[in-house]
């Protein structure tokens, strides 16, 4: 795999910066050699009627995710990272509670791991069972937010001698049928169906964008996305664009924006249009899909590691079946690593 070789000679061809002096306040012990990323507990009911009028979900669910890093080496530049989390497909991180349509589920699994090294600031390389890359465009327009891609990844920071602040390159296979356990999936490593190239620049001190060219299965889709802060202009905190263009086979064209308000400190709302069209592969995310559909949500911090969240969304005008013509939402997620961080524990 190309890619990946890019990846071992990386790591075994450069050499590492020297150590820097010691930091009194860096982390002792064990968060010397383990650096916890994510952990919470979500808990969300759910009701999905299609464009048919039928009911395909009215349930309440449960999430848990995990992820950490293990440094092999103080700097961290070479690690192992693992991600665990319950869903039973590359787009679903929920299971059923068991109130509701449907028999209870826990399908808690590692769907990630793999090895990434940093030999030098510019340069870094992740090889194994790896988290899917969006550049500046979200699961609307990309790939769903729990999906997972096995292969090798490399990112390029050298934004004084290229236009772009970061380049990645992603290389493997993404698959709607692989198995969400990453020991089942870590055959498909030369198995490449996928490979994505993102360019990302910050222009300014407000503006983020990025553009991508993807191939899957032998089909081109190109993105562009911006993000704009716009808070000194509009009573809006940002605003951002996203496209994409599938410029082979089934060609077709989708859109969104989306825009944020914080109101309080604890309360936020946002909300946007998407389009989706027909002939797109459903790996977007499932709150979105396709069709051409308005969509909100509000978000209000009960504690500091204590959210409430609501969300929903209508699709409208369109000739085809809409498997989520209305959603609603309203989802309870405890972050127990920032729970665990305020008491002084970690």
């Amino acid at each position: 795999m190309g890619v990946a070789a890019m990846v071992l000679l990386a790591a075994s061809g450069a050499a590492a910066q020297p150590a820097a002096g010691t930091d009194e306040s860096a982390p002792r012990g064990l968060q010397r050699w383990i650096d916890w990323q994510a952990g919470t507990l979500d808990t969300r009911y759910r009701f999905i009627e299609t464009s048919e009028g039928e009911t395909t979900s009215n349930q309440q669910q449960h999430r848990q995710v995990l992820r950490a890093r293990l440094k092999l080496d103080p700097e961290g530049r070479y690690a192992i990272t693992g991600g665990a989390a319950t869903g039973g497909s590359l787009t679903s991180g929920w299971d059923n509670l068991g109130i509701g349509r449907g028999d209870p589920t826990w399908d808690i699994s590692l769907r990630q791991l793999f090895v990434n090294a940093r030999p030098v600031d510019w340069i870094d390389g992740e090889i194994g069972g790896l988290y899917a890359t969006r550049g500046e465009s979200t699961e609307i327009t990309s790939y769903d937010n729990d999906a997972y891609v096995t292969g090798a990844r490399v990112r390029l920071r050298r934004p004084g001698e290229i236009f772009f602040d970061e380049v990645t390159v992603t290389a493997g296979r993404l698959d709607a049928r692989s198995p969400t356990n990453v020991f089942r999936r870590f055959d498909e490593l030369d198995d490449h169906n996928f490979t994505q190239v993102i360019g990302s620049r910050r222009l300014g001190d407000r503006v983020r964008a990025s553009v991508e060219w993807t191939s899957l299965e032998g089909i081109s889709t190109l993105r562009q996305a911006v993000r704009v802060e716009v808070g000194e202009w509009v009573p809006l905190d940002w605003v951002r664009f996203e496209q994409y263009q599938r410029v082979e086979g089934d060609k077709g064209y989708g859109m969104g924006i989306a825009v944020e308000r914080g109101i309080t400190d604890r309360l936020t709302l946002g909300g946007g249009f998407a389009s989706i069209d027909e002939g797109n592969p459903t790996l977007n995310g499932d709150r979105y899909l396709r069709g051409r559909r308005l969509f909100g949500l509000a978000e209000y911090a009960l504690r500091p590691d204590l959210e409430l969240m609501v969300f929903y969304t209508q699709a409208f005008e369109d000739d085809f079946v809409i498997p989520n013509q209305h959603r609603f939402e309203v989802v309870l997620s405890f972050d127990f690593r920032a729970a665990m961080r305020r008491a002084g524990l970690w």
